[in-house]
């Protein structure tokens, strides 16, 4: 019965978009996973590496706050845009990177 109303939906132009849960598991089973298939421990290992490195990152840029105002602001700068993009990134590991792009 349930491939009878398939059927009929994809006639109709009405069907329903995949979940998110079954995007997932279609892409590992077809081996395509890339870092979903990471396991929850390696998730969180990921996150807090990044999450960590990020906030060093940011207090080097507090840190270089003098020099940015003497005139140099490349090391503030470069230290406090890849703390931000280091802390940002973490949360592709807990979500993966397709639902953090959304």
């Amino acid at each position: 019965m349930q491939s009878a109303n398939e059927a009929l939906t994809s006639l109709l132009g009405n069907s329903r978009e995949p979940t998110l849960k079954e995007q997932i598991e279609e892409a590992v089973a077809s081996g395509e996973g890339g870092c979903c298939s990471l396991t929850y421990e390696e998730r969180i290992i990921g996150f807090l590496g990044c999450v960590i490195s990020g906030l060093i990152l940011n207090c080097f840029s507090v840190v270089r706050i003098a020099e940015l105002l003497l005139g140099n602001p490349v090391p503030f700068a470069v230290c406090f845009t890849l703390g931000n993009l280091l802390s940002m990134g973490s949360m592709c590991f807990l979500v993966g990177p397709m639902r953090q792009c959304k």
